[in-house]
C-alpha cells in the first residue's frame, strides 16, 4: 500500500503561504462544499469543480490530484498563488472600446423604421425575382438547351441571406442543376451594397461543347456587357481586376486562353443596384435580357 510522505516544515510553509494567496485573491465567495462533477478542459475524467467560485475562476486548468479537497476554503486549482491574470485579461476585454456601440450604431439600434424598411425592400425583390422566374421559364422553353443527365428544366431555387461578405444577398437558381460534380444553373443574385449578377454556373459534360460555343460563336456574344471570371471558384461574386474578364470583340484569344484547361465555366454580366431597370423594379427584365446575351454558350 502507498502511503504519502511526510511534508517538511519548509513544504508546510509554503502551503500556507499558498492558501493565503489564493484566498486574498477573492475568488472563493463561501466555504468549499462537496463540489458537483464537471468536465474541463484538458481533463478527459469527470473533475470536481466549486459551485461557489468567481467566473475567472472557473477558467483555470484543473489537476486530477487537485479536483477534491475536503477543506473548507475549498477545491484547489491552477490559479492558487497567482494573479488574477485570467480575469484581468477578460475584464480588459469586456471593458474594451471595440464592444461598445458608436453613436450612429445606437441611433441605428433605435431606429425602427430602418428595419421595417428593410423588410419593405426584402419583399419587395423575392417578388421580383418570382416575376425573373415566370419570364426565364418562357425563356428555358424556347431554347434547346444543352443538358446534363438527369436535368429538370423545372427545377427552381429561392435563396436568401444575410452574409455575404458581411452583406444581405437574394437570388434565383432558374433552371438548377447541381447534381455531384455536374452543374448548369441560370443564377439570378442580388447583392445589397453591391450589384446584380446574372451568371450561367458550368461544370460537367456540358462544359466542353460551352466552351467550344463561347469560341465558335464568339462575335455574337461578345461586346453585350458579359464577363468571364477567372478565378478557381465558382462561387465568388466580385467583379473587376483580377475576378473577371470583359468578353469583348478584341480579347477572343485571351479568352479562349483562359478556358482551355479550365474544368468549369462561369459567365456572368454584372448590372449596378441605381441602374434604372433596377430601380424600376424591373429585374425581371435585367434577367431575361442577360439570358438571352447568353444563349449562344448553352444551346445546341
Amino acid at each position: 500500500m502507498w502511503l504519502p510522505l511526510r511534508r517538511t516544515k519548509n513544504e508546510n510553509a509554503a502551503k500556507a503561504r499558498q492558501r493565503r494567496s489564493h484566498i486574498a485573491q477573492g475568488f472563493h465567495v463561501q466555504p468549499g462544499k462537496r463540489a458537483a462533477p464537471a468536465a474541463r478542459g484538458g481533463v478527459g475524467e469527470k473533475v470536481y469543480a466549486s459551485p461557489k467560485t468567481q467566473g475567472a475562476h472557473r477558467l483555470a486548468p484543473i489537476r486530477k490530484r487537485d479536483a477534491y479537497y475536503s477543506s473548507r476554503r475549498g477545491p484547489r486549482c491552477g490559479l492558487a498563488a497567482r494573479t488574477c491574470s485570467v480575469f484581468s485579461a477578460l475584464e480588459t476585454f469586456y471593458m474594451s472600446d471595440s464592444l461598445r456601440f458608436t453613436d450612429e450604431e445606437a441611433a441605428l439600434l433605435e431606429d425602427a423604421q430602418f428595419f421595417r424598411k428593410k423588410a419593405k425592400i426584402t419583399k419587395k425583390i423575392r417578388q421580383q425575382l418570382e416575376a425573373a422566374r415566370d419570364a426565364l421559364k418562357i425563356e428555358i422553353g424556347e431554347a434547346t438547351l444543352l443538358t446534363p443527365p438527369e436535368f429538370d428544366a423545372g427545377n427552381v431555387q429561392f435563396v436568401k441571406g444575410e452574409h455575404l461578405e458581411e452583406f444581405p444577398y437574394q437570388y434565383l437558381d432558374c433552371p438548377k442543376h447541381f447534381h455531384g460534380t455536374e452543374k448548369c444553373t441560370f443564377r439570378t443574385l442580388f447583392w445589397w451594397g453591391h450589384h446584380v449578377a446574372c451568371a450561367w454556373i458550368l461544370e460537367g459534360s456540358v462544359v466542353k461543347q460551352c466552351k467550344k460555343h463561347l469560341v465558335d460563336r464568339f462575335h455574337s456574344i461578345a461586346g453585350q456587357d458579359l464577363e468571364l471570371s477567372i478565378l478557381p471558384t465558382l462561387w465568388e461574386w466580385k467583379r473587376g481586376e483580377g475576378y473577371t474578364l470583359p468578353i469583348t470583340h478584341d480579347r477572343k484569344a485571351q479568352v479562349a486562353a483562359v478556358i482551355a484547361e479550365r474544368a468549369f465555366l462561369k459567365i456572368v454580366r454584372f448590372v449596378s443596384v441605381d441602374d434604372p431597370r433596377v430601380k424600376a423594379g424591373e429585374l425581371a427584365r435585367v434577367s431575361r435580357e442577360a439570358f438571352r446575351a447568353m444563349r449562344p454558350i448553352v444551346t445546341v
